[in-house]
């Protein structure tokens, strides 16, 4: 039988703090390969931090998310892992709640956004929406 290590990680992240959520995500990352796993799974808007509230609505915030993302790609952080990483993204004027995927310095296809819009504690389906799948090319 085949196993497989996968890191779960539950980060310390600020709303906003876009460096230091960053740093925060590179070292969940590195304890995560020294640990042997080969995926990395990050908490939903972990680039973003989870109380942007109604920074969902300002465009800095996205652009901002990007940035964090092309620095995992640069750094070389996720060569031999792959990474899950969670971050808000604009879609067809549509803010989404999103997962992208990383292996090495390479993006590969998102995942929906998730659906929990409806849970007690969930609030930021105020702000994002559910990806349409239908429209997905």
């Amino acid at each position: 039988m085949n196993t497989i290590t996968v890191a779960v990680c539950t980060l310390n992240q600020w709303a906003l703090d876009f460096t230091g959520n960053l740093e925060r995500i590179k070292v969940s990352i590195r304890k995560a390969k020294a640990a042997g796993a080969a995926y990395r799974l990050g908490p939903e808007l972990e680039v973003t931090g989870y109380g942007c509230n109604d920074h969902f609505y300002e465009n800095d915030t996205f652009l901002h998310s990007w940035e964090v993302l092309a620095e995992l790609l640069e750094s070389g952080e996720c060569n031999g892992i792959i990474c899950d990483i969670g971050m808000p993204v604009m879609h067809d004027e549509q803010a989404l709640n999103d997962a992208r995927y990383i292996v090495g310095n390479q993006e590969y296809i998102p995942a929906d956004a998730k659906d929990l819009c409806g849970h007690i504690l969930y609030t930021s389906c105020r702000k994002l929406i559910r990806r349409n799948t239908q429209s997905r090319n």
